[in-house]
């Protein structure tokens, strides 16, 4: 952080300017983001329909079994999707070693 005060405050070889002066009179607006995917991952569907998140297996269709499916969280909750359609979705558990099947 001591390196960059330092060098945002110095004249700036190429344009001549100094760096910190520079970025007040660009006037520029915040970036606001908000991301509502906390985490996505890709499992393997086993044989049994279920594939394994966080320490727990969570159950799909058949059709899914072999397959892989992107699985994202979103608070408590835990969706499946393949090919960009979701094929599942489950609240996610609290306890390691559960099988949550719908």
């Amino acid at each position: 952080m001591d390196w960059c005060t330092k060098v945002n405050n110095k004249v700036h070889g190429t344009t001549n300017e100094v760096p910190k002066v520079r970025l007040a009179q660009e006037n520029l607006n915040p970036l606001v983001r908000e991301y509502i995917i906390e985490r996505i991952n890709i499992r393997k569907v086993e044989k049994d329909c279920l594939f394994s998140y966080d320490g727990s297996k969570y159950s799909v269709p058949s059709q899914y079994a072999g397959k892989y499916v992107t699985v994202v969280t979103l608070d408590n909750t835990l969706l499946a999707y393949y090919e960009g359609k979701q094929v599942a979705m489950h609240l996610l558990s609290e306890q390691k070693n559960s099988m949550i099947v719908s």
